[in-house]
């Protein structure tokens, strides 16, 4: 966790002031290519899947999936359902922002605010991990 915390200090500091390092779009870290990585697992479990609770409130992962663009914007949408007193509910969620290559990483920059920074890791030119939710990101074949 605190080198997911330092990664995203790093990366601020990096995209805020040297902005020579960060991979064009060509030159992804490891071979990382632009399109759509499908959400396929969170914490192991195929979907939909428990991502945790918010007291006894369960939190389901339904859908998801972060399409990549070469102009480095992304968009990030999931589909989340909560299980609890109030009954069953679906929430919707879509997030858009830039992104940048770091070494192994790309981080994903949601909208105007500072602190709205996720840290993915690149398995390989195909995968994205999701380490804070456990969650694997394939990319999706173009048909």
């Amino acid at each position: 966790m605190m080198r997911r915390v330092m990664s995203v200090v790093a990366a601020a500091s990096l995209a805020a002031c040297a902005t020579k390092t960060i991979t064009s779009p060509a030159e992804p870290a490891d071979g990382l290519r632009a399109g759509t990585y499908t959400l396929l697992t969170v914490n192991g479990a195929s979907l939909p899947a428990v991502a945790g609770y918010d007291g006894s409130t369960a939190i389901d992962v339904l859908s998801g999936a972060i399409q990549l663009n070469i102009d480095h914007s992304f968009v990030l949408t999931s589909n989340i359902r909560t299980r609890g007193r109030g009954g069953i509910q679906i929430h919707a969620d879509t997030s858009r922002g830039q992104f940048w290559y770091f070494g192994d990483m790309v981080v994903l920059k949601r909208g105007t605010d500072v602190n709205a920074y996720s840290v993915l890791d690149v398995a390989d030119s195909r995968t994205l991990k999701d380490e804070d939710m456990g969650g694997l990101y394939r990319l999706t074949p173009v048909q």
